[in-house]
């Protein structure tokens, strides 16, 4: 019996293969979530670069 290390997806407690993403509908959300505000930051500091933290 090996012992299974890949990472488990936080949102459906599933297993990860390495080097990619689970593909259940929360983590998708997750990750669209994020680059939106990624998105959204950078937004705002090519708006008004000296207001942005």
């Amino acid at each position: 019996m090996t012992l299974d290390t890949r990472p488990i997806c936080p949102h459906c407690q599933c297993r990860i293969p390495w080097r990619q993403v689970c593909g259940c509908a929360a983590a998708r959300a997750a990750r669209l979530k994020k680059k939106a505000e990624r998105e959204r930051l950078a937004e705002l500091r090519r708006i008004a670069p000296n207001q942005v933290p």
